[in-house]
């Protein structure tokens, strides 16, 4: 049987583990991407939410590689550089409901 983040059940369960389980900082991370979605690559966008989030950089990192791992965003990689950063489908409905 397949799913799509659209479905209403499953869309609850996705956004009720996301409130539970994503830190505040990565919540904001999300909250920005909403705003910004593919008008940046990551290597740009990391000083800003650096900035926003009164952190270091590292700390932005290593924030956005658990929200890639998790498939809630998307951005390019050393191959494939300048790629905009972007939320995913589920990045989309957990940003409009946290």
């Amino acid at each position: 049987m397949a799913f799509s983040a659209a479905s209403g059940k499953l869309a609850q369960a996705i956004v009720a583990i996301a409130r539970e389980a994503l830190t505040q900082k990565q919540k904001i991370i999300l909250s920005h991407l909403r705003e910004v979605s593919g008008k940046t690559n990551v290597t740009r966008l990391v000083p800003t939410l650096a900035s926003r989030l009164d952190c270091s950089k590292s700390s932005v990192w290593n924030q956005l590689r658990v929200l890639k791992r998790t498939s809630l965003v998307s951005y390019g990689s050393t191959s494939e550089r300048g790629v905009p950063a972007t939320l995913t489908e589920a990045g989309w409905l957990v940003s409009k409901n946290i």
